[in-house]
């Protein structure tokens, strides 16, 4: 174990018995963001009493307007910790093999409340080429028939075999939906909630060419001879074989192509990883925080609070409302796409976020 990881773990047994000094906190916060997905290889920390690190957050106090959140994942080996950091002060929750939010502010009741909202799921329709509509979930395998084609739905994923049969599906989600598909060339996309893709259900030409709106994120089968080309509202993406995700939602401010490996031109410009293409221009990005999404997860790095709004009113299939404008505050993490809207306003609501669900709306003050 190096020394930093071993300083992370004493800041953790620390934290256990007390509420730390700031420089300690600001200590803590700085080693778990740098090493995060090291975590698994601490041993879990013996003897903590996990009520008692609950109340030592509680009396940390102090809090920034750019806040950290992560209530997310595993750690420790053999627990699920759900950690949220509320201006440098970390709180680890147990809660078994599943990782699900407790509101560390209160006691969590087994019971959902009446006024929530379930997240999203794999739904979708697909529609085929003669106009019919095929309802798409998770409830069985099923074979999907177009003429002599046949088309697999499994386990939230639409598959298509190579074949001589040209026709054009469309895969459309909803809002609080998502799915999968896994094109005749082999490459597979995820599309996120309120999206579509229209697809041919073979690629005999030159090319292989896909139009997409919202939000979808690819893994291209590398075909050298046979580029790949996505089709969106700001422009012709043009792929040998590459990972990247396509943001173009309208009620976003601008479109976003974010490269993860390979090389992906846009007009006349060229992306490299961890590039992003928006407004026009080639930028730097983070590109592990724009495709988190098709892992289960939100992720933000000093976003504006509409912005978070818009994801989570598109994946719990809301509206958002600001009736005493839009509070300026920044938001950093990570948090479970597979969180009840309530659970997901109440860690809001422990970073300071006065968040609240009222007749199916969600209201965010200032």
């Amino acid at each position: 174990m190096n020394q930093q990881l071993a300083r992370l773990r004493e800041l953790l047994e620390l934290h256990a018995k007390a509420p730390l000094s700031a420089p300690q906190a600001e200590e803590l916060s700085a080693l778990l963001s740098e090493h995060w997905e090291q975590l698994r290889e601490l041993p879990e920390p013996g003897g903590i009493d996990w009520s008692l690190m609950e109340r030592n957050i509680l009396l940390q106090g102090g809090r920034r307007r750019i806040r950290r959140l992560f209530f997310l994942r595993p750690a420790f080996l053999r627990a699920a910790a759900v950690v949220l950091l509320v201006g440098g002060a970390v709180a680890y929750l147990r809660s078994g093999k599943q990782v699900v939010l407790r509101q560390p502010l209160a006691q969590t009741s087994p019971v959902r409340p009446l006024n929530d909202v379930r997240p999203g799921s794999d739904k979708a329709i697909l529609t085929l080429s003669n106009g019919r509509q095929v309802e798409l979930n998770t409830r069985g395998a099923e074979t999907i028939a177009e003429g002599d084609l046949a088309i697999r739905n499994n386990n939230g994923e639409l598959t298509y075999k190579s074949s001589s049969i040209v026709v054009f599906n469309t895969m459309t989600t909803p809002r609080g939906g998502q799915y999968r598909l896994s094109l005749p060339d082999g490459s597979r996309v995820w599309l996120n909630a309120a999206s579509s893709i229209t697809f041919p259900t073979s690629f005999p030409g030159p090319s292989r060419e896909v139009s997409v709106t919202g939000e979808a994120y690819f893994e291209v089968a590398g075909k050298p001879h046979q580029p790949f080309l996505v089709k969106t509202n700001t422009g012709l993406i043009t792929v040998l074989g590459t990972q990247f995700n396509v943001n173009t939602y309208e009620d976003e401010p601008f479109a976003k192509i974010s490269l993860i490996t390979g090389a992906i031109r846009i007009d006349d410009k060229v992306l490299k990883p961890d590039e992003a293409y928006m407004d026009g221009k080639v930028v730097p990005n983070h590109s592990d925080q724009d495709v988190a999404w098709k892992d289960g997860v939100f992720s933000f790095d000093k976003t504006r609070i509409d912005a978070v709004m818009r994801q989570l009113c598109r994946w719990y299939n809301m509206q958002v409302s600001y009736p005493t404008g839009v509070p300026a505050l920044l938001l950093s993490g990570s948090m479970g796409r597979d969180l009840t809207l309530q659970q997901t306003i109440q860690g809001l609501r422990a970073l300071g976020v006065n968040a609240s669900l009222e007749n199916n709306m969600l209201i965010v003050k200032s």
